[in-house]
């Protein structure tokens, strides 16, 4: 059933939404937790191996990756600014499945 354009969202699709934004801020949480428990040397190997950072930036990225999962997981947890918390989530995934998505088109063909 479609509703009105600018009618409040059934009760079901808010519990979605919320089960929706718990998993991601506690997977960000988890993720960041992780990350920033590791010393920084573990992750400047993982973001040197995507190959998309001069080397020179590659250690600011392994010191604000972890903290920005922290901060974007928690505002999502908490039902905080979650808009810009997706903007942010999306511009920490983007790039990863961007060269994801290069290497396994670059890859198709080879033996």
């Amino acid at each position: 059933m479609k509703t009105k354009p600018g009618a409040a969202p059934s009760a079901s699709a808010e519990r979605v939404a919320l089960a929706a934004r718990v998993i991601v801020g506690v997977l960000l949480i988890y993720s960041g937790l992780e990350k920033a428990a590791a010393p920084v040397e573990e992750f400047m190997v993982v973001i040197s191996g995507f190959q998309v950072l001069p080397e020179p930036h590659v250690r600011l990225f392994a010191h604000l990756i972890p903290w920005t999962e922290l901060i974007a997981g928690s505002f999502f947890l908490l039902g905080l600014w979650t808009r810009a918390a997706a903007v942010v989530c999306g511009g920490l995934s983007l790039p990863t499945a961007a060269v994801s998505a290069g290497r396994s088109i670059s890859s198709r063909g080879r033996p």
